[in-house]
């Protein structure tokens, strides 16, 4: 009998869920043992990904995959850094490559090659985490990925979120700016959610509302 019809369904069910990836602590808690599990990468069922992490399939594990990957080579608590957060929230458009992937302070997750591994200072960031695979909370995105952006970038970055993708809200960012202790921008991007707030939705708009409606005192415009 081929070895994948010997698996439980448990596992076929957690690798669904986890995009085909699964970790030996899993299998082994599932009951697979280790002469299966042998057999499976043996006959090409199975490919392995790093040490103790498992692609359920022949095929290259999916971007997906390689996030559940380095999240279960990072051990419980870590979860996706401000690159691959931002790309599971649409705000940015590839997937980062390496993955970045964030672990508690004190511990060591050095496998390279796909994944880039930071330790996480307590208190940086929400400790909620959201979504599968798990990954910050769209403000602690936008936050990260602004930190060292310029202002148009940051103008671009804010009115995407807020005003276009309507992904969050102006005071839901401000509650998570209040909460760190760090952040390059505080006083501008305080400014230009004050300005996303009054209805500016692009870059060209906060523009117009700086260099010329306000320096002129024309009517606030409808927007």
């Amino acid at each position: 009998m081929k070895a994948r019809h010997e698996l439980p369904v448990a596992v076929a069910q957690l690798a669904e869920a986890q995009a085909g990836v699964v970790s030996l602590e899993q299998i082994h808690l599932l009951g697979v043992s280790d002469g299966l599990r042998q057999r499976l990468l043996r006959e090409g069922w199975w490919r392995s990904v790093a040490r103790g992490v498992y692609h359920t399939a022949r095929s290259r594990p999916t971007w997906n995959g390689l996030a559940w990957a380095g999240l279960l080579i990072g051990g419980d608590g870590a979860r996706l850094g401000p690159q691959g957060s931002g790309f599971l929230h649409n705000l940015i458009d590839e997937s980062p490559q390496p993955v970045d992937v964030l672990v508690p302070a004190g511990r060591s997750a050095r496998v390279g090659g796909e994944w880039h591994f930071s330790r996480e200072r307590p208190g940086a960031r929400s400790a909620r985490s959201v979504g599968t695979p798990p990954h910050l909370t769209v403000e602690d995105t936008v936050l990260d990925l602004s930190a060292t952006t310029s202002e148009a970038e940051l103008v671009a970055l804010v009115t995407k979120v807020v005003q276009r993708r309507r992904r969050t809200t102006s005071r839901r960012l401000l509650e998570a700016l209040d909460e760190r202790s760090r952040y390059k921008h505080r006083r501008l991007l305080a400014d230009i959610l004050g300005d996303v707030t009054a209805g500016v939705e692009s870059p060209l708009e906060m523009k117009f509302l700086h260099h010329v409606e306000r320096p002129h005192g024309l009517p606030r415009g409808n927007r």
